[in-house]
C-alpha cells in the first residue's frame, strides 16, 4: 500500500471517530473499507458473508493472522474542550455492540457532581496541583489539563459508570468548526433564535431559528448555546444530541473524506487527541454493512430531580442510571446496584483516620456484630492530610451501601474503588465515626 493510501485510510478512521465518537469511529472504519478493502477485493457483498458452520475456523484463522475480532462491546468517551482546552463542555460516553451494530451514547451534564479521591489528590499534589475536594465534571480536566486531564476524566467516568473505556477522542473547538466546514456543513433545524455574546470567552452566537446548512462557526454556536433555554444545560444536551444525529446522517456518505484527505488530516493532527490507531480498524470492518441511522441512539444521564434545585450540581439518579448502564454496556451480563442485603456479603476494610487509638478495632467489632463482613482493619495512611473530621466510605461501582451507610453520621460516600481493588468497601473513620446501632 502506498503512503498516500495509508494516510487516507488512517484519516478516514480517526476522522470518523472524532466527529461523533461512536458513529464517527465506525463510519471512519467504513471509509477504511471504501478506500482499501473494496479496492483490494472488489465491492462485493460476499466479502462480509460468513457461514455459521465456519465461524470457529475463521476465528482461528483471524487469530493466527493477527486480524482480531472486536469485543462484544466497545466503549468510548468523547470530550469537547473549550478554546483554551481547559473546560470540557461536551462529555459523552458510549458503546458499540458488535453483534447488533447498535451505537448508544450517553451525554453527561457538565455540572454533574464529582470529587477527587485522596489518591488522585496525592498524585496531583506531587506535581504542584491542589484541587478542591468537590467539583463539577467539566472542571476535572481544567485542574489537570497538561498533566493528567484526559486520564482523570476517563477514570472518573470509569468509576462512576462502572465500565471500562477502550477508546477516547478529545476535540477542541477549532477542530470542531474546521471539521464541519470540511464536510460541507451540516443541515440542522435550529430550535430557537440563538443570540449570545461573551467577550471573555470570545464567544459570539447569532444563529436564527429554522432549518439550514450550518457552517462550522454556526454549529459551534448551536452546540454551546444554553442561556435562552428554560432547561439550561439539560436542553443544550438535547440539542447537542440532535446535532450529532444530523452529523451522523451527513457522514453516511464519505465523499468529502475521500476527496479532501490531506485537508482533514491537518485538522486532526492540529486539534484532536485520540488513542484509536490504524491497527484497531480491521477489528470492526466486517460489522459495518448494517450500520444505519436507526441503530444510532442518544441518551442523557438520568438525574435526581429532587436535588436539582437544591444545588448548582447535577446529581445522578442512581437507580435509573444503573438500569441504563446495564442495558447499554452490559447487556445480559449482571451489573446492578444490588439489593440492600447484598452489602452484608461484601468484603470491608476499616481504617482509622481519626488518630483516636483503637477506633478501627472497635468499629470492626460493632460492624461484625451487626452482620457485616469486615475482613481487615488498621490505620489510614493519610499522605500528609492529617486526621479526618468526616468519615469516608469508598465503594466499588454497583454496590448498594444503604444498610451500611445508615450506621454512620453523614458519611462522605465515594464510588472510587476500582474492580481490581482488594476490598469492595473501604471505611475511613473520622472524628465523627461512632457506629450508630
Amino acid at each position: 500500500m502506498n503512503s498516500l493510501k495509508i494516510i487516507r485510510n488512517y484519516l478516514a478512521i480517526v476522522m470518523g471517530f472524532v466527529i461523533v465518537s461512536s458513529g464517527g469511529m465506525f463510519l471512519g472504519i467504513r471509509a477504511y473499507e471504501m478506500l482499501y478493502v473494496e479496492e483490494s477485493t472488489g465491492p462485493s457483498n460476499n466479502f462480509y458473508e460468513k457461514e455459521d458452520d465456519d465461524k470457529k475456523i475463521e476465528d482461528e484463522d483471524e487469530e493466527k493472522s493477527g486480524f482480531l475480532k472486536a469485543p462484544k462491546k466497545t466503549n468510548f468517551v468523547l470530550l469537547g474542550v473549550d478554546e483554551n482546552e481547559y473546560l470540557t463542555d461536551v462529555i459523552m460516553v458510549g458503546s458499540f455492540d458488535r453483534d447488533s451494530q447498535v451505537i448508544d451514547i450517553i451525554s453527561i451534564p457538565r455540572d454533574t457532581y464529582t470529587e477527587f479521591s485522596s489518591e488522585e489528590k496525592a498524585k496531583l499534589n506531587k506535581i504542584g496541583i491542589y484541587p478542591p475536594d468537590m467539583m463539577k465534571y467539566n472542571a476535572v480536566h481544567s485542574y489537570t489539563k497538561d498533566a493528567l486531564g484526559t486520564e482523570f476524566m476517563i477514570e472518573h467516568i470509569t468509576d462512576n459508570f462502572g465500565i471500562k473505556i477502550d477508546y477516547y477522542a478529545k476535540v477542541n473547538l477549532k477542530g470542531f468548526r474546521d471539521i464541519v466546514d470540511a464536510i460541507g456543513g451540516v443541515e440542522f433545524d435550529v430550535p430557537v433564535d440563538m443570540v449570545y455574546s461573551d467577550p471573555l470567552q470570545n464567544l459570539y452566537i447569532n444563529v436564527p431559528k429554522g432549518k439550514r446548512v450550518l457552517t462550522g462557526k454556526e454549529a459551534e454556536g448551536v452546540v454551546r448555546y444554553r442561556s435562552g433555554y428554560v432547561g439550561g444545560d439539560l436542553k443544550r444536551l438535547e440539542v447537542q444530541q440532535d446535532f450529532m444525529v444530523a452529523m451522523f446522517k451527513k457522514l453516511l456518505s464519505f465523499e468529502t473524506i475521500i476527496t479532501k484527505p490531506m485537508e482533514i488530516l491537518r485538522i486532526i493532527i492540529s486539534n484532536v487527541e485520540t488513542n484509536f490507531k490504524l491497527t484497531d480498524a480491521p477489528k470492526y470492518v466486517e460489522y459495518l454493512p448494517k450500520l444505519s441511522l436507526d441503530k444510532f441512539n442518544t441518551h442523557t444521564m438520568p438525574i435526581d430531580e429532587d436535588k436539582l434545585t437544591q444545588s448548582t450540581y447535577v446529581i445522578p439518579d442512581k437507580d435509573k442510571l444503573t438500569k441504563l448502564v446495564n442495558e447499554i454496556f452490559y447487556g445480559d451480563r449482571l451489573f446492578t446496584i444490588e439489593g440492600k442485603d447484598a452489602v452484608y456479603n461484601k468484603e470491608i476494610e476499616v481504617l482509622n483516620g481519626s488518630k483516636i487509638n483503637g477506633l478501627a478495632g472497635k468499629t470492626k467489632e460493632k460492624l461484625t456484630e451487626l452482620g457485616f463482613n469486615v475482613t481487615s482493619y488498621g490505620t489510614y495512611q493519610d499522605d500528609g492530610e492529617g486526621f479526618m473530621n468526616e468519615t469516608r466510605i469508598k465503594v466499588k461501582a454497583g454496590i448498594n451501601i444503604e444498610e451500611l451507610e445508615k450506621h454512620f453520621e453523614n458519611p462522605s460516600v465515594e464510588y472510587t474503588l476500582k474492580k481490581s481493588d482488594l476490598y469492595d468497601i473501604q471505611i475511613i473513620i473520622g472524628l465523627d465515626g461512632k457506629v450508630i446501632e
